[in-house]
């Protein structure tokens, strides 16, 4: 390819192999992102909320000491059975 007469632009600096796979290594990088993000943020948000709020059976186990407390033995006894119940699950 000859050069370029002086005050003239080069028109193509690559050559076609190296822009087709510019493109495709642009184009599965811009699919992935638009397919995997939203989940992965998903999971860490799911993560933060974990760290940040705990397990649901700790929350079980809370609600069903506070339950026992408040109404009584026979409540508390079907509250602690719950409680069992969902740990197993």
């Amino acid at each position: 390819m000859p050069l370029p007469a002086r005050g003239q632009a080069r028109t193509n600096t690559l050559n076609q192999p190296t822009d087709s796979v510019l493109f495709l290594l642009f184009s599965l990088t811009f699919i992935a992102t638009v397919l995997y993000l939203p989940h992965h943020l998903q999971f860490i948000i799911s993560r933060a909320w974990f760290y940040m709020h705990g397990d649901a059976f700790e929350s079980a186990a809370a609600a069903g000491g506070a339950a026992s407390s408040a109404l009584g033995t026979g409540a508390a006894a079907a509250a602690k059975a719950t409680v069992d119940v969902v740990r197993e699950l």
